[in-house]
């Protein structure tokens, strides 16, 4: 069997909607790290991060487009699979507000690049709700991760191989993202 090089490993990530989203992110988050460093803000390095920025922005909005058919079919077929346990529920109800959150956000999209100009009070309404549906994504991510962590320590105790360790790192990782977006936004 051959060995997977890194080059391999970068282009399969790479060809996944969720592995450009994270690359895109990660550019997000260090231009908010390194905007406060630079001393003058209107240095050609500001504006190029601001833009940059921006760009990032607008390319993870279009990445997104199908994830609000994807999300409401998944979180009825775990629904379906699972029943109403609760990790289940708080799960669905992220990827809910997750889809809903995309929906504002290609609204917001809609309005920005001037396919469609909505008046200023539906922009408010919806800016509004953006940032409620994506506070609400995260918390229900956060509580739906904590109890399948427990359903993982029970599972455990009963029985320890490879598969729950694998599930323990996928949830821990989940925990950090969701934390950091809690707090970098």
């Amino acid at each position: 069997m051959s060995k997977v090089c890194a080059l391999d490993t970068f282009i399969n990530f790479m060809n996944q909607a969720k592995g450009r989203d994270k690359l895109f992110r990660i550019f997000q988050y260090l231009r908010l790290l390194c905007i406060p460093l630079i001393i003058n803000k209107d240095s050609q390095s500001a504006i190029f991060l601001t833009k940059f920025g921006d760009t990032c922005s607008t390319f993870r909005k279009l990445l997104r487009i199908f994830k609000i058919i994807l999300n409401t079919k998944s979180s009825y077929d775990k629904i379906k699979l699972n029943g109403l346990k609760l990790s289940v529920v708080f799960d669905c109800l992220s990827s809910l507000s997750e889809s809903l959150y995309c929906l504002v956000d290609h609204i917001i999209l809609i309005n920005k690049i001037n396919a469609y100009k909505f008046s200023e009070g539906v922009m408010k309404f919806v800016g509004f709700h953006e940032n409620f549906l994506w506070l609400c994504e995260t918390i229900f991510g956060i509580i739906a991760d904590s109890y399948k962590y427990a359903d993982i320590l029970k599972e455990e105790a009963n029985n320890s191989n490879d598969n729950i360790k694998i599930m323990k790192n996928k949830l821990f990782i989940n925990q950090l993202r969701l934390w950091s977006d809690f707090f970098v936004s």
